[in-house]
């Protein structure tokens, strides 16, 4: 939809801020430089086309503005195995090294940081070794990030357990958050129990405004839900 229907997902962004949503994720989850590839798209149009999914929901904020309320863009990244588009991200374990995962996300990451959004969504990660590779590409970004894993009971889809996983983003400045998504409902209340294996520390920056707001599910929220274990809030760019 990022090339041929751009104006749908701005409508869409512009849809969930009229029923009362403050942050807007782009379209950008499953996209990858080898993705746009395999359709014949370029490099360079690649990174105007992950750029654009971070411009039409600061557009569509831009729009409602005359009501005063804030409300914050989250560039979406999803795992690798997302992108292979074959349920990876469920499983984990793809045979790369943590080294050869943050080759892979660091372009796209910094592509997706250069457009300016409030927050980095680091999502649905299966694993800690994609964790791991993707701390360290965030470090030193100058942009807050979460991170949230995709879990199966009280151990993410790869088996390893929460503690160790949220653990990784203990010393990392611009990470924000930690938390799961994309899990069953009953599976909340075992990572909540975790909460403590974050500490929560202030994150200052210069290209950060105001604060969006911390966001929780209950045990019966939908799965698809993003449940914040621990969070210190990013201040709003721009």
């Amino acid at each position: 939809m990022l090339v041929d229907a751009p104006e749908e997902i701005k409508a869409a962004h512009l849809a969930f801020f009229r029923a009362g949503a403050v942050i807007a994720t782009t379209a950008s989850y499953q996209a990858s430089f080898d993705g746009f590839a395999e359709r014949g798209i370029g490099r360079d149009d690649a990174g105007r086309l992950l750029r654009r999914s971070v411009e039409l929901a600061q557009a569509a904020r831009a729009e409602m503005a005359d009501d005063g309320r804030e409300r914050w863009v989250a560039a979406s990244l999803g795992p690798y195995g997302a992108a292979l588009a074959d349920g990876a991200e469920c499983r984990g374990r793809y045979g790369l090294s943590v080294a050869e995962l943050a080759a892979w996300h660091r372009p796209r990451l910094e592509v997706l940081a250069d457009a300016g959004p409030d927050v980095l969504a680091l999502e649905t990660v299966p694993d800690i070794d994609e964790a791991e590779a993707l701390m360290i590409v965030v470090s030193g970004i100058g942009i807050p990030a979460w991170l949230t894993y995709n879990i199966d009971g009280d151990r993410t889809r790869a088996g390893q357990p929460m503690a160790e996983a949220f653990a990784l983003a203990r010393d990392v400045p611009e990470v924000v958050a930690v938390g799961v998504n994309c899990c069953a409902p009953s599976d909340v209340p075992a990572a909540t129990d975790r909460k403590g294996t974050h500490e929560r520390r202030d994150h200052r920056d210069h290209r950060q405004g105001r604060h969006p707001p911390r966001r929780s599910t209950s045990p019966g929220a939908s799965a698809h839900q993003v449940l914040v274990v621990s969070a210190r809030r990013p201040r709003r760019t721009g």
